[in-house]
């Protein structure tokens, strides 16, 4: 988008401080095979941000490789009297920042007699990735002709279908007319879905139109190949910022009417945990407690966005008898983590009837073994949850599905629910949690232990009943893992050990300065979430820990006030501070003046309360 690289993206721990926290962001991943991070240098690798969160989705995330016109033609030369030396090179590249493979796009002539080493090069660079990881993805973009001229074809035709052999798929141009995609389908065969038909999202030479009619192109092509969709940026490069998340979840929900959604996958011991968080918001939580008073701006991190509804956002549920209620991200300071919750509403209150509502959240195949532990942090105990599980090697479209009630302690064991758009349903069981504990900020965490042993969670559903008032529940988080995994981990009380190890790396250009890199050494307690870094401008101390975590409170001199950023994980679970980020606060909070990391930081590491951390790459 707009070239790539962007401030809020660019930068190894996103952007802290922002003047506004309109960002480019994507909720509906879970429609969204490979994500391509495109930019017009010649190596694009991803940043780490969207690599975390495509990953976190279960997405691969693909980087570029492009040579354009005269002076890619001139590099070409080059690249292609080592073919192999620098297909290496790309995929120990894929390897070493931990993404999924590449796009590659020769958009520049090339000599035939230079055509059996582009051959090898796109052969070998596939065979390379897989090599590293067998799941990798290297795409031909439509370009270059097997006789090596740049014709773009806008299909999959004997002109290219060489290339397509070569790798895992073909992204096709954007300048096709009906009828192309069925005869890409016709030539690939078993093949079709390796084949990605690109649209143009702003609208260039792509049937039916730019921005939101592009669902058209996508409505036209669905049934013959794969989708490949060319700056989705669109709704944020062309539509007013302040009402990108209305116009994005638009765009988004209409594209979803046309792809099935894809289960969420796990491994068996893997753990499940969101806390809704977008990457973005006007404030910060942790554990329930809103930091407003040490970390007062709107911030951006991508890093930060975690997995979200699996049916798009907002998203509402109609019921036989006329019911309705929706689901909404809703970035607020009220949240248990971050700075977003996931709000439930109905729209007036429900029928006066003894049942539940389900509201289905995430798709998903989750394995489970032994005793499996579900957590949820809400904001009222009225609020219900509904497992549906089969027995493992059951296809998803099993009829031996049951349903299993999760409701707080005391609460009616209501047996009906009812299911968007129609029918009802009766669970097996119905569960009483097990723990029911008061959180700070007014959250609440409802624990249930189940017994699971060979059996799969194929969707997770909230349940709603009736309430004199229109309902509107909020939740904060939900996690489920095994019991054979260590306690859930709790925030560390002020005197635990805090243990580090640290680098200062000096770097020249544009950020040149110090970059103060720790990594958590665990003693006791796996990796933290992320670190809260409080900082004290020269004038004043070292921020002590005090009494309440995370507030940069307690014993402290000096007149001026302590500010908190907050770092996620990046590659192998260092937490990075960079200068970038130290020159912001120092010209926000110290006038300018240059500070030392290891003089005016106090670090504090941070789990999720009740809830099993995950990382990124």
């Amino acid at each position: 988008m707009m070239g790539g690289y962007l401030d809020k993206d660019c930068t190894i721990q996103g952007e802290g401080l922002v003047p506004e926290p309109a960002v480019y962001n994507i909720r509906n991943w879970q429609i969204i095979d490979s994500f391509c991070y495109f930019s017009h240098n010649r190596v694009t690798i991803p940043p780490a941000c969207w690599i975390n969160c495509g990953h976190i989705n279960g997405t691969k995330v693909l980087g570029t490789f492009i040579t354009e016109w005269g002076e890619g033609f001139t590099e070409c030369q080059t690249l292609l009297k080592d073919p192999i030396g620098y297909s290496e090179k790309l995929a120990k590249l894929m390897q070493r920042f931990s993404f999924d493979g590449w796009l590659l796009n020769i958009e520049n002539k090339i000599t035939p007699e230079s055509m059996p080493s582009l051959f090898l090069f796109v052969n070998t660079l596939t065979e390379a990735c897989h090599k590293y990881n067998p799941l990798s993805l290297v795409l031909w973009y439509d370009s270059v002709t097997v006789e090596g001229a740049l014709e773009w074809q806008n299909q999959l035709t004997p002109r290219n279908i060489h290339f397509f052999g070569l790798c895992d798929g073909l992204f096709t141009n954007y300048c096709w007319k009906p009828g192309f995609p069925k005869t890409s389908s016709e030539l690939a065969g078993a093949r079709k879905y390796d084949i990605y038909t690109g649209i143009d999202v702003f609208g260039r030479h792509t049937p039916f139109g730019p921005g939101f009619e592009c669902c058209q192109s996508v409505e036209s092509i669905a049934n013959d190949t794969s989708v490949a969709l060319f700056a989705p940026g669109w709704v944020y490069e062309n539509l007013e910022k302040s009402d990108f998340i209305a116009n994005n979840s638009r765009f988004w929900n209409q594209l979803q009417q046309n792809f099935a959604i894809q289960p969420l996958e796990f491994q068996p011991g893997e753990v499940f945990c969101t806390t809704f968080d977008q990457g973005y918001g006007n404030s910060l939580s942790v554990a329930g407690k809103n930091l407003t008073s040490t970390f007062n701006s709107p911030w951006v991190n991508i890093n930060f966005q975690e997995l979200l509804p699996s049916y798009g956002d907002p998203h509402s549920f109609i019921y036989q008898n006329g019911a309705s209620v929706s689901t909404t991200i809703v970035a607020s300071s009220q949240a248990f983590s971050g700075g977003s919750l996931l709000e439930i509403k109905s729209s007036e209150p429900l029928p006066a009837l003894p049942d539940n509502y389900a509201v289905d959240l995430f798709s998903l195949n989750y394995p489970c073994t032994g005793k499996t532990i579900v957590t949820f942090v809400v904001n009222c105990d009225t609020i219900s949850f509904m497992l549906k599980v089969e027995s493992i090697g059951e296809s998803s479209q099993s009829t031996h599905s049951a349903y299993v009630a999760l409701v707080s302690q005391g609460r009616p064991k209501n047996p009906a629910v009812h299911l968007s758009p129609n029918g009802t349903v009766t669970p097996s069981l119905c569960q009483e949690a097990q723990a029911v504990i008061h959180l700070s900020g007014a959250w609440i965490q409802m624990c249930f232990a189940l017994d699971l042993e060979g059996k799969r969670i194929t969707s997770l559903s909230a349940l709603l009943s009736y309430s004199e008032t229109s309902p509107v529940v909020r939740l904060g988080g939900i996690s489920i893992h095994s019991s054979g995994m260590s306690q859930s981990p709790q925030p560390l009380p002020q005197s635990a050990p805090i243990q580090f190890t640290s680098k200062s790396y000096h770097c020249s250009g544009e950020e040149s300065g110090d970059i103060l890199a720790l990594r958590w050494d665990p003693i006791s307690n796996p990796e933290p979430s992320y670190m809260l870094i409080h900082y004290r401008s020269s004038s004043g101390t070292v921020p002590g820990t005090g009494t309440e975590t995370g507030t940069g409170t307690g014993t402290e001199t000096g007149t001026s006030t302590p500010t908190t950023i907050c770092l996620g994980r990046t590659k192998n679970n260092w937490f990075v501070l960079t200068h970038a980020t130290l020159q912001q606060l120092q010209q926000r909070y110290n006038n300018g003046t240059p500070l030392s990391p290891h003089d005016n930081l106090h670090i504090e590491p941070v789990w999720y309360c009740g809830l099993s951390p995950f990382g990124g790459v």
